[in-house]
């Protein structure tokens, strides 16, 4: 069962803030970057306990670790 991804608000701004960043520098590569990173994130929804708990971090968070060999 597919999920919803919802992207908070801050989570949002938080994005937009980091685009407009390296968009200082190369305003190309941020579009492509924040297109990438929405992307990416996309595997979520069908899959949303994949990673560990972050809950040190804040409560719900997962952490996902692509060079994990587990």
């Amino acid at each position: 069962m597919a999920y919803k991804l919802i992207w908070s608000p801050a989570a949002r701004d938080d994005l937009h803030d980091i685009v407009v960043f390296i968009a200082r520098d190369n305003p190309n590569r941020a579009m492509s970057f924040g297109y990438e990173l929405i992307s990416e994130t996309d595997w979520l929804q069908e899959f949303p306990e994949v990673g560990g708990s972050r809950e040190d971090c804040h409560s719900g968070i997962q952490e996902r670790c692509d060079r994990c060999t587990e």
